[in-house]
């Protein structure tokens, strides 16, 4: 990454103060409780723990089945029992680093590294946000591949009389239904902002404020809506687009931060501008965005174990299913043209 040059700044005639313009990322699905920390998964992050795959056993729903009707016979009941499985996450460890001239701070009135260093933490949180968008790319591609497509409902292709290919009322109900009797688990809908655009046009958006009545919140139907302009759209052709809006319940993804050996260290190097001299922030987090109930197919692609790249965390060949009953699974997707 190029590191900041007097061509970079702006060198204001008279030598007012800069206005920051701050990353543009809301950080949606963080603020809003989709994605959960584990305490006990942030201790095995720390990178003096050493590996780089986590185990997350669990216990499997017993059978439902009819019970015995007790008699006077000398048959004997035969017990049920309990399976275990387990998910598998990934570490993976990333770092960034900006750099800025000594000059150019001094032409600009303003220092380029202080401002890049309050930024820091929205980088890593907008980071952690693209990731939970990718990995749910990762899973609907999952399952569209191995399941039959039960986490996403497609209306997009609709031509037919009466037929509607946006989102509406009518399909966020039958993509909810997609839960069964966990329908009501479903809190929150993302969705990109075409999307809700189209849904305000129709007057099914609502506002409530906080308990303390502070914050208003848009909702739709009970469920908290977030727009994130990172929302997966794919392209059609010419102008037309298939957007794709997610429906959840809180903690359906684990987002856990650890200890990733040093994480920030500042590099001089003096001889750097012709020895006016230049300052380098390296930044570097150990993150573990997971989403619940499924494995990293590490023993199929054991590079996947050293960590996941944006691209990795889309993929349908990354992720296994380990929970078998779909409604355990807090989420569902919807694919329209608006």
């Amino acid at each position: 990454m190029a590191v900041v040059k007097i061509t970079d700044v702006v060198v204001p005639e008279l030598f007012t103060p800069y206005n920051s313009l701050d990353l543009l990322e809301r950080n949606a699905f963080i603020k809003s409780g989709v994605a959960f920390s584990d305490p006990a998964v942030t201790k095995l992050m720390d990178a003096v723990q050493g590996g780089d795959v986590i185990s997350l056993p669990f216990w499997n729903p017993i059978t439902i089945a009819e019970p015995n009707v007790g008699d006077d016979s000398d048959v004997n009941s035969t017990p049920g029992g309990i399976t275990a499985s387990r998910e598998i996450a990934t570490k993976t460890f990333v770092n960034e680093s900006w750099g800025a001239k000594d000059i150019a701070g001094l032409l600009a009135g303003s220092s380029p590294m202080y401002d890049i260093a309050m930024k820091v933490d929205d980088f890593w949180t907008a980071d952690g946000e693209k990731r939970i968008i990718y990995a749910a790319t990762g899973i609907l591609a999952e399952s569209v591949a191995s399941h039959d497509s039960d986490l996403v409902y497609d209306i997009s292709a609709q031509t037919g009389t009466g037929e509607v290919s946006t989102l509406g009322a009518a399909s966020i109900i039958t993509a909810r239904g997609y839960l069964g009797e966990y329908m009501e688990d479903l809190t929150m809908i993302a969705m990109h902002p075409v999307v809700y655009t189209n849904l305000e046009q129709q007057n099914l958006i609502d506002f409530v404020r906080d308990s303390e009545n502070n914050t208003l919140f848009k909702t739709y139907n009970g469920m908290r809506v977030i727009i994130d302009k990172n929302m997966p759209k794919v392209s059609l052709g010419g102008s037309v687009y298939k957007y794709y809006t997610y429906m959840f319940g809180t903690g359906v993804f684990s987002l856990n931060y650890g200890d990733p050996g040093i994480a920030q260290e500042i590099e001089r190097n003096p001889a750097s501008g012709n020895g006016q001299g230049e300052e380098i922030l390296y930044s570097r987090r150990a993150i573990l965005v997971h989403p619940r109930g499924y494995q990293v197919n590490v023993t199929t692609t054991p590079a996947l174990a050293h960590g996941l790249t944006y691209a990795n965390l889309a993929l349908a060949s990354s992720w296994t299913r380990a929970w078998t009953e779909r409604e355990r699974i807090k989420f569902v997707a919807i694919a329209t043209l608006g």
